[in-house]
C-alpha cells in the first residue's frame, strides 16, 4: 500500500486506499421494528456507539447512535416521562449517510468533515449495507501505512547496513516491533 497521511488524505488519488480497506466489515445492524432496548443491548454487546437501521433485504434505512437515545431519554425526563424500552428504533431513527465502498478514504474523510459526523453507512453496489467507517478507522489505516513505509525502510537498511541474507533479514524484521520502527524513523529525521 502507498503512503498516505490525512493532511493530504482530503485529495483522492491513486494511492489513496478503498474504503473497504479501512471500514469496519459487517457491522452490527438492528431493523426498524427492533426495540430501543434490543439497539441498546446490542451496543452494549459489541461496544459500539451506532447502528445501521437495516430494511429485510439488508438495504440502509437509517441509523441510530446511543447518544440519540440518551438525549431523548434526558428530553423525556425533564417531564417526569421515561422512554420506553419497547419503543422501536424507527421512531429514533436518523437518516443515514452512505458512501460506496469502493470509493477511496479521501472521499471518506470529506465526508465526514463535510457533513460534520462521526461515521458513514458503506454500502456496495446493490445499496447493502457492508460496514461503517470513521475517521479513527481512516487513522489506524494511516498508522498501518506509516508502520510498513517504516518497516521496508528499516528493511532496506538491514540489507545495506548488516546482511542481505533473506533469513536473517527476515528474522530481525520480525523481531521488530512497529512502534521501534516509527522511533527509530523519528531517531532517524532528528540526527
Amino acid at each position: 500500500m502507498e503512503m498516505f497521511t490525512l493532511k493530504t488524505v482530503a485529495v483522492a488519488n491513486d494511492g489513496c486506499p478503498a474504503i473497504k480497506e479501512a471500514m469496519t466489515k459487517n457491522p452490527v445492524t438492528v431493523s426498524g421494528n427492533e426495540t430501543v432496548a434490543e439497539a441498546l443491548y446490542k451496543m452494549n454487546q459489541k461496544n459500539v456507539l451506532r447502528l445501521p437501521i437495516v430494511t429485510e433485504s439488508g438495504s440502509v434505512a437509517g441509523i441510530i447512535a446511543k447518544s440519540d437515545i440518551k438525549a431523548k431519554q434526558a428530553e423525556l425526563a425533564e417531564y417526569n416521562a421515561e422512554l420506553p424500552g419497547s419503543c422501536p428504533v424507527s421512531k429514533l431513527a436518523k437518516s443515514a449517510i452512505t458512501i460506496n465502498e469502493n470509493k477511496n478514504v479521501a472521499d471518506a474523510y470529506n465526508m465526514l468533515n463535510d457533513e460534520d459526523i462521526k461515521s458513514l453507512v458503506v454500502i456496495n453496489n446493490d445499496r447493502k449495507v457492508t460496514g461503517m467507517i470513521t475517521k479513527n478507522d481512516i487513522a489506524k489505516l494511516q498508522a498501518k501505512a506509516e508502520a510498513d513505509e517504516v518497516k521496508s525502510e528499516l528493511e532496506a537498511d538491514i540489507r545495506k547496513y548488516v546482511t542481505n541474507d533473506d533469513k536473517l533479514v527476515k528474522a530481525i524484521i520480525d523481531d521488530f516491533d512497529p512502534l521501534d520502527a516509527i522511533a527509530l524513523a523519528i531517531f532517524k529525521k532528528i540526527n
